[in-house]
C-alpha cells in the first residue's frame, strides 16, 4: 500500500514534512554503485560468451588435430594392408615352390600379421562408427573393414591348416582367397581410400584454417567488447557519481551559505526546497528553524529590552553608585548615583572607556587627593587593587567627599564596582574621635581629680575614723560604766550615742575602703599599678582567701565546699592581686547568701585554669549581668536594696583578671544563686623561665 506524505504549515507560513520523506539521497547514492555493478555483470557475461566462442574454436582446432591423427593412422593401416596382401601373395608362391619344412615360416609370419591386422581393423571400425553415415570416409572405412575381415578369416584358416600339417588345404584356402580378391582389386580399393583421405585432409586443413580465423576473430572481438564495456562502465560511473555528488553538494552548499547568513543575524534567509528527499526535508526544517529563530529573536530582543530597562531601573534605585566593566576593562554601564558622585569627571565616564584611562585622566586633574604629587605610583597601586579585588577601601576626593570603593569579579571576568558616599560617616567618625578624645581627657581629669581628692580625703577620713574608734572605746570603757542608765532618758541617750558612734565607725571604714578602691582602680587604669608577676599555685591563692574569709562564714553559719582538681599547674600572676579577686568573689557570695552553701572550684580547661565561686543566694537577673562589672554599679534596685559595698569590687577584679590575660564572667538564676568564674592562661616555657 502506497504511503502518503503530508506537510504541516506553521503559523509563519513555512511547510515542514511531518513524516520521513522518500530517501532520494540514499537512492541516488545506492543506485550509482548498483548500475555500475549491473554493467560489470553485463561485461562479465559478454566476456563469458566470448570465452565460449573461443572454446568452440579451440574444440574445432582439437578435432582437426584428431582428424590429422586419423589420417596418419589410416595411412599406417593402409600400408599394413598392402604389406599383408603382398605377404599373402608371397605365401601362395611359397606353397608352390617350398618344401613342407620351409612352408612353416610363412605360416607363422601370417599369424603374426593377422594379430597386427586385427588391431588396425578395430581402429578403423571405431573411427567409422564415430563418423556420420553419409561421410565418404566412413563408407570407405567400412568397405576396408569388410575386406580385412575376409582376409583375416582366410589367413587364420590357412595358418591353422598349415600348423596342422595339411598344407594342401592351406594352399587351397590361400588360392581361393587370392582368386576372389586379387591384388589389383585391393590396390583399387586402397587407391580409392587414399583419394578419399586426401579429400578429407584438404577439408580438415580448411577447417583448421577456419578454426584459426574464428579463434583470432573471437579474441579480437572479446578484447574489443571488454574494452568498450569497461570504458562505458567507467564513463557511466563517473557521470553517475558526478551527478549524484552535484545533486547532494548543491543543496548542502546552499544550506551552508544560509547557515552562515543565519549565524550573522540574517534570519530572513531561506533555502529553496527542490526535492522531497532528506535534503529537501532538511531545507524545509532549516527554513522553519530560521523563521522560528527570527520570531524567537524578536521576542528575546523585546524581553531583553524590557529586562535591561528593569535592570537599569533597579540599578538606578540602588542608593549606592554602581559601575560595571567588562573583561577588557571597558565601561559597560553605571547608574545616575555614580555619575552624581563624580560630576567633576563626567566627560571621562562614557561607555566603552577603559578603566585605566578614566582613573589616569582623573588623577592627572588632581581629582584623587592621595594621587597628588605621585600620579604614576598611585595609578599602579589603583590598577593592582582593581584587577585583584579584595576588601573595600576608602578614597578621599579633592572635593572633600569620601567614597568607599567595593569591587567584585564577575563570572565573565568583568568588574562590578559599588561606590558608597561615606562623607557623613567620616565626619561622624571625626566628631566621635574628637568626643572620645574629649571624654578621655575628661576621664583623665576626673581620675586625677578623684585620685587627688582621695588623697586629700584619706587623711581627714583616717583621723575621723581613728577618733570615732577611740571615742567608741572610751565611751564603752570609761563613760558608760559611770552613767546611771536607770533613767529612761539617760538610757535612750546612751543608746543613741552608741548607735551613732557605730554608724560613724562603719561609714568611716566604708569610706576608707572606697578611697582605697578608687586609688587602686585609678592606678590600674593609668598603668601605675605595680605588679609582681611570678609563677604561683592557684590552690595557695584560693586557700589564703578562704582563710581570711573564714569569720564571714562563721558569722552567717554558711557551709563551705572546696573542690580542686589534682595536678593543677602553676600560673604566672601577681599573688596579692589574685587573692584580692578571690576575696571579692567570696565576700560577695557570703554577703548575698542568707543560708545554704558556697562552693569554690579549681579545674584545668585545655591551656587555662578556671576558678569559680558559686552560692545559693538571691541570684542576679540576666539584664544585670553586664552592669555588675561597671563602676559603682550593684545588682538589685538601688532604692529598695541596701548598699552593701563600694560598687568597685567587681570592676577592680575584672581589671586584674584581664591584666593577667584572662577573662571573668557570670552565670546566675534569679532566686537560685550565682556563679562567678575567671580564667587564667597557663604560661609558656619561656614565661616560666623568665617571669616579668
Amino acid at each position: 500500500m502506497k504511503k502518503e506524505h503530508h506537510t504541516i504549515t506553521t503559523d509563519i507560513g513555512v511547510e515542514v514534512p511531518n513524516q520521513r520523506a522518500t530517501r532520494g539521497v540514499l537512492f541516488r547514492l545506492v543506485m550509482g554503485p548498483v548500475l555500475i555493478g549491473i554493467l560489470l555483470l553485463v561485461t562479465i557475461a559478454i566476456a563469458v560468451w566470448q570465452l565460449n566462442v573461443y572454446n568452440q574454436a579451440r574444440q574445432a582446432w582439437l578435432d582437426t588435430l584428431d582428424d590429422l591423427s586419423l589420417i596418419a593412422d589410416v595411412r599406417q593401416d593402409s600400408t599394413v594392408l598392402v604389406l599383408l596382401t603382398h605377404r599373402v601373395a608371397f605365401t601362395q608362391a611359397s606353397f608352390q615352390h617350398l618344401s613342407e619344412e620351409s612352408q612353416r615360416f610363412p605360416t607363422d609370419s601370417i599369424k603374426v600379421s593377422v594379430a597386427g591386422l586385427q588391431v588396425s581393423r578395430n581402429n578403423l571400425m571405431d573411427e567409422a562408427n564415430s563418423r556420420s553415415e553419409g561421410d565418404p570416409v566412413s563408407t570407405r572405412l567400412r568397405q576396408t573393414v569388410e575386406y580385412l575381415d575376409k582376409l583375416i578369416v582366410m589367413a587364420n584358416e590357412s595358418a591353422d591348416l598349415g600348423m596342422a600339417g595339411d598344407w594342401e588345404a592351406a594352399q587351397a584356402v590361400v588360392s581361393n582367397t587370392t582368386e576372389a580378391s586379387t591384388e589389383p582389386e585391393f590396390e583399387a580399393i586402397n587407391a580409392d581410400l587414399l583419394s578419399e583421405l586426401r579429400k578429407a585432409q584438404i577439408l580438415i586443413q580448411q577447417d583448421f584454417i577456419k578454426a584459426e580465423e574464428q579463434m583470432d576473430q573471437a579474441s579480437r572481438t572479446s578484447i574489443t567488447v571488454t574494452a568498450l564495456a569497461a570504458g562505458g562502465v567507467i564513463i557511466l560511473g563517473v557521470l553517475l557519481s558526478f551527478r549524484t555528488i552535484r545533486s547532494i553538494n548543491e543543496p548542502i552548499r546552499q544550506l551552508s551559505n544560509a547557515a552562515a547568513q543565519l549565524a550573522e543575524g540574517d534570519f530572513e534567509v531561506l533555502v529553496p526546497v527542490t526535492s522531497q528527499d532528506e535534503l529537501g526535508q532538511l531545507a524545509s526544517v532549516f527554513n522553519y528553524m530560521a523563521a522560528e529563530l527570527q520570531e524567537s529573536y524578536s521576542l528575546l530582543e523585546e524581553r531583553a529590552g524590557a529586562a535591561e530597562a528593569r535592570l537599569m531601573q533597579a540599578i538606578e534605585g540602588i542608593p549606592e553608585g554602581v559601575v560595571l566593566y567588562d573583561s577588557d576593562d571597558q565601561l559597560i554601564l553605571c547608574n545616575q548615583k555614580y555619575r552624581d558622585m563624580h560630576t567633576e569627571i563626567a566627560d571621562l565616564i562614557v561607555p566603552g572607556a577603559h578603566f585605566e584611562d578614566i582613573v589616569r585622566g582623573a588623577a592627572e586633574r588632581g581629582y584623587y587627593e592621595d594621587a597628588v604629587g605621585r600620579v604614576e605610583e598611585w595609578i599602579a597601586g589603583r590598577l593592582k587593587r582593581h584587577r585583584a579585588p579584595g576588601i573595600p577601601f576608602d578614597q578621599k576626593l579633592s572635593t572633600g567627599r569620601w567614597i568607599q570603593v567595593s569591587e567584585y569579579r564577575t563570572q565573565e571576568g568583568g568588574i562590578l564596582g559599588i561606590r558608597t558616599d561615606i562623607t557623613d560617616r567620616k565626619q561622624a567618625e571625626v566628631e566621635l574621635r574628637e568626643a572620645k578624645d574629649s571624654a578621655e581627657a575628661a576621664r583623665t581629669a576626673m581620675s586625677e581629680f578623684v585620685s587627688n581628692a582621695s588623697h586629700e580625703l584619706r587623711t581627714p577620713l583616717t583621723h575621723i575614723y581613728g577618733f570615732a574608734r577611740r571615742t567608741q572605746k572610751d565611751l564603752a570603757d570609761w563613760i558608760f560604766p559611770q552613767t546611771d542608765v536607770k533613767d529612761r532618758k539617760t538610757e535612750r541617750a546612751v543608746n543613741e550615742v552608741v548607735e551613732s558612734i557605730e554608724i560613724i565607725v562603719d561609714e568611716g571604714q566604708r569610706m576608707t575602703d572606697l578611697i582605697d578602691d578608687m586609688l587602686d582602680l585609678a592606678k590600674i587604669e593609668h598603668g601605675r599599678m605595680e605588679w609582681r608577676m611570678e609563677p604561683l599555685s592557684i590552690e595557695y591563692v584560693v586557700e589564703q582567701a578562704l582563710s581570711t574569709s573564714a569569720p564571714l562564714f562563721d558569722e552567717k553559719e554558711l557551709e563551705l565546699n572546696l573542690e580542686i582538681d589534682e595536678g593543677i599547674p602553676e600560673v604566672l600572676g601577681d599573688q596579692d592581686g589574685l587573692i584580692r579577686v578571690m576575696l571579692n568573689l567570696i565576700s560577695n557570695a557570703v554577703k548575698y547568701t542568707q543560708e545554704g552553701l558556697v562552693t569554690c572550684k579549681v579545674r584545668q580547661d585545655d591551656n587555662e585554669v578556671v576558678v569559680s565561686v558559686s552560692d545559693t543566694g538571691i541570684g542576679i537577673a540576666e539584664e544585670d549581668f553586664d552592669r555588675v562589672f561597671e563602676k559603682f554599679a550593684q545588682a538589685g534596685d538601688p532604692l529598695t536594696d541596701r548598699s552593701k559595698g563600694t560598687g568597685l569590687g567587681l570592676p577592680i577584679s575584672k581589671q586584674i583578671v584581664e591584666h593577667h590575660g584572662g577573662r571573668i564572667w557570670l552565670e546566675s538564676t534569679l532566686g537560685k544563686g550565682s556563679t562567678f568564674s575567671f580564667s587564667l592562661p597557663l604560661p609558656s616555657e619561656t614565661e616560666n623561665e623568665s617571669p616579668s
